[in-house]
């Protein structure tokens, strides 16, 4: 198990996509979380397998419907535990 942490770039606030984020994470079984940051960018951090983080990061890149992504950065943390996936 692997935790990254994404910050997602363009229009990923106010189109559902944290939410839409938490769909996908915890159909593919996965914790962490997926919060607004000040500066208009979505910050997902994650735990799961390459698997899993191969197949989330493919759904980041995209978004939800209304969003426009612009960048995603990656950046492997220390393994965190999280109970579930949530959004903030």
């Amino acid at each position: 198990m692997k935790t990254y942490k994404y910050i997602v770039t363009g229009k990923v606030q106010g189109v559902w996509f944290r939410k839409n984020t938490k769909q996908i994470a915890t159909q593919l079984g996965m914790t962490g979380y997926a919060n607004n940051l000040v500066t208009g960018q979505v910050k997902v951090m994650a735990t799961g397998t390459d698997e899993q983080h191969k197949e989330l990061k493919a759904f980041l890149h995209v978004g939800s419907e209304n969003a426009e992504v612009q960048t995603v950065d990656t950046e492997e943390m220390p393994q965190t535990s999280f109970e579930d996936f949530t959004t903030g």
